[in-house]
Parts: C-alpha cells; structure tokens; sequence
C-alpha cells in the first residue's frame, strides 16, 4: 500500500503524518510520502512529477474544495490515487459551512472524495446531514489534536492564545477572503474582531502585573505580531508559532485563557484549565457549535480568582463533553492506529484495477476537463524555458495560478525539502515517540444515531 499524506503547515500536522510513516513502514505495511498540500517548489511552480511518475493508492489530504482546490484531486488523478479527505479544522462558524462542505458542488464533492476520516460522531454527523457523504464513506478515527494527553512536565505560567487573525484585514483582503471562502464577514465584524484582540491583549499585561506568576501570549499563526509588540514591551513573553508548535508551548503551563481558539481541545487534553472571556458580542464568524459545551465566558476577576485559588471543576467538566468532539479523548486508541487501520480495511474492499489503466483515465481526464493545465500554461513554460534548456522540467511543472495562491503569508510555504528536513528534526525530538502499531483499532463507523440520515 502505498500513501501521501499531504500536509498544511509542518508544526501543525508533522507528528500525526510522521507517526503514520513511521508506524505503516516499521510493520512492512506500506509506504508513505509526505508532501505539501499546496505543490509549490523552490520557483514557485506547480511540480506534478512526484504523481505522474510515481504512484500511490490513496491521497489524504487536510482540506479539499471541489472549486478553489482543483490541484488536490488532479494530483490523486495523475497518480493512479483515491482520494481520502482527513479535514484538518473539524469546528467553524455557520458563515463558513457553504464553502467547507461544498454545498454549492454536493454531487461533484461525492464523486471526488473517495472516503471521509472525521473526529468523531459530531462531525460524521454534520457530513452525513449535509449529503456530502454516507456511513459508508465516512471513518471516525479519533483527533490529531489529542494524541499526546496528560503531560508530564512541570507547569508554570499562564498562557493567553490567540484566534484574531482576521482582525488584520483591510478592505481589499476582506473582499477577497469572502469571494474566496463565499461568506459574508463585515468591515463592522473586522472592527469588532480588531478590539477584542486589543482588550485580549490588554488583560494579558494587567494580569501579569497582579498574578506574581508569569504570563505568555501566543498568536494565531499568520497573525501579524505587531499588536503584540506592546504586551512583549510590558514583560508578557511571546510564543511564536514559528518557533515551537502549540502543543510544546501549551504542555508546560498551568492555565490557558482563550477568546474562541479551538486551541482549547487540546489544552483541555493535556488537563490543564481552561479559562474564556469576552468584551464585547462575539460576530458570527468566531461563533462555534462547541460554544454550548465548553465556553464558559468569565469576568476578569473571577479568571484571576480562579486562578489564584485552583478550581479544576470546570476543566473536568469541560474534558467529559469533550468525548462528543474527540473519539479517542479516553485515550483508547491513538488517531495514527485507527488510520491506519482504517487504510487497512478500505484498501482490501477496494477494487483492484490495474495501476496504470488508472493512471491513464486519471490523464485522459485532466485533458478532457483542464486542457489549459497541460496545453497553455504548460506551452508557455515551454516556450519561457527553452533557451535555458529546462524544457523538460518545464513540461512537469505548471506555472501556479494566482487563484489557487495561498491565502495566508507568503513565508508558510513548504517544499519536499523543508518537509524531510523537519521530519528528521521531528524523529530525534521528543515529540516522536515509537510504539509499535497493533492493529486493534479498526476506523469505525458512525454510531447507531445516524442511521436515521
């Protein structure tokens, strides 16, 4: 068996890939590449020589969208592939659901994703309603965000984290990332967004000016650090989310104060309490379902009583319903085994149909429904690239399109290189601990209460 996993950011979704290598190769399962989500090279190109020269059985990707993000399923085309969507951000606001969900392309998203691996029942649930998939398209495996629990190391420190990365737009941004992402944002909402983050900050200094313990902030990746700067200045410490992944941040602190992070899931993993607040009415944007279950908004005296006087009664509160969200929070099984036991199962129900009958259609019909791909922008690197003699790089690569950029800053961009080099990194660190996989957890299927769907 032989697997991509394509990957969004490297500290965000190294371990969970870098385990199932691991795991898959160790036991002689298979193979796996870990690769980019977004095939961008060192030029700044679409590189598609890894699928048309090599060949995988199933692609799983963090995100698909059947109009923004054709290059994800022309990839799986070229190599042969199923294409398996393992979505990354499980939890948004209603405002977002057209564009996550495809509900604008049901049909077409159906028979593009060959299988779906959610959390757990909530989100199989939400899929299911939607008419995006079926219980038997769809395998819970448990969360990412949980696979490392009750940290060990000694905690101090208060943590405040982030989620205001919208507060950074301007007029032209604004208009773009709701073209994008077909919503509706406001400038009203980038507005109110804007002082929430600057109360959030404010507290972050007059906490640590009365607490006697030390205070860290940490943005939300992408945010800009300027509105931080004043809180650095005031002796809060900064956590980058370039220099070190959240969880290594989060593991060592004895409370956490978020706004509307999802961050929260997995502090609330590590047990360590969990503390929300707010200043103002929470725009639509930031507006979640998990809201009704774990947000428990707090003034700031009673965050720094509770602070002062450990209560933990909230946070195990907080961690049963917890178990709605995240499968494997009980700590039954880890989320790597269940994928791969799920790849297990789905590979020896496939269909076996010969791997280069499947690369041809896959060919045959990234000519038929994306000629440019291969005629015009191909023709034009040709041309370009002649008289440097790159001709044949310039077949394999295609120009990346300015409507399939990244949204988010320019830095963020991966390569393979970058890639292996912090999977190697990831493997000497003790991030990476081998355990053996057994292959005891099967990916299962929604529960009986969806059956009704």
């Amino acid at each position: 068996m032989k697997v991509a996993i394509l990957i969004d950011t490297v500290k965000r979704d190294l371990g969970l890939a870098t385990e199932i290598k691991h795991k898959l190769e160790h036991e002689q399962l298979g193979e796996v590449q870990i690769l980019p989500i977004f095939p961008i090279d060192g030029d700044g190109k679409f590189t598609y020589g890894k699928f048309i020269f090599g060949s995988f059985d199933f692609v799983i990707t963090p995100s698909y969208n059947v109009a923004r993000t054709k290059s994800i399923r022309l990839r799986a085309l070229l190599s042969g592939a199923k294409l398996i969507e393992f979505t990354s951000e499980q939890f948004y606001s209603q405002e977002f659901e057209k564009e996550k969900l495809n509900l604008d392309y049901k049909s077409q998203y159906s028979k593009h994703i060959y299988q779906n691996f959610v959390w757990s029942d909530y989100y199989a649930n939400k899929i299911i309603s939607a008419g995006i998939s079926n219980k038997e398209k769809t395998w819970i495996v448990g969360s990412p965000k949980v696979f490392k629990k009750q940290s060990e190391n000694r905690k101090e420190g208060i943590a405040f984290v982030s989620d205001f990365s919208l507060a950074d737009f301007n007029t032209n941004q604004l208009e773009s990332f709701n073209n994008l992402y077909k919503c509706n944002l406001t400038l009203s909402d980038i507005n109110a967004i804007a002082e929430e983050r600057k109360n959030f900050i404010d507290f972050s200094i007059r906490l640590s000016k009365t607490c006697g313990k030390r205070v860290y902030i940490r943005p939300h990746p992408g945010e800009s650090k300027l509105p931080y700067e004043l809180a650095v200045a005031s002796g809060v410490i900064a956590s980058w989310p370039e220099d070190e992944s959240f969880t290594d941040f989060i593991k060592t602190k004895e409370h956490s104060i978020v706004h509307t992070s999802t961050t929260l899931f997995e502090t609330c993993a590590l047990g360590i309490p969990v503390h929300s607040i707010k200043f103002g009415e929470i725009p639509k944007s930031l507006q979640r379902d998990y809201y009704k279950d774990l947000i428990s908004f707090s003034s700031e005296s009673e965050i720094t009583k509770k602070i002062c006087s450990f209560d933990d009664a909230y946070t195990k509160d907080s961690q049963r319903k917890l178990h709605y969200y995240f499968d494997n929070f009980s700590g039954a099984y880890t989320c790597s085994d269940a994928i791969i036991s799920a790849l297990i199962e789905i590979k020896n129900k496939t269909k076996k149909n010969n791997l280069w009958m499947r690369k041809t259609f896959g060919l045959l019909s990234i000519i038929l429904v994306y000629p440019h791909i291969f005629f015009i922008d191909s023709a034009k690197l040709a041309v370009t690239h002649f008289l440097k003699f790159e001709l044949i790089r310039s077949i394999i690569s295609i120009k990346f399109s300015d409507n399939l950029r990244r949204f988010f800053d320019p830095s963020h961009k991966l390569t393979k290189e970058s890639i292996d080099r912090s999977a190697n990194e990831f493997d000497k660190s003790d991030n990476f601990k081998k355990i053996q996989f057994t292959h005891s957890q099967i990916g299962k299927k929604p529960s009986s209460n969806l059956t009704s769907l």
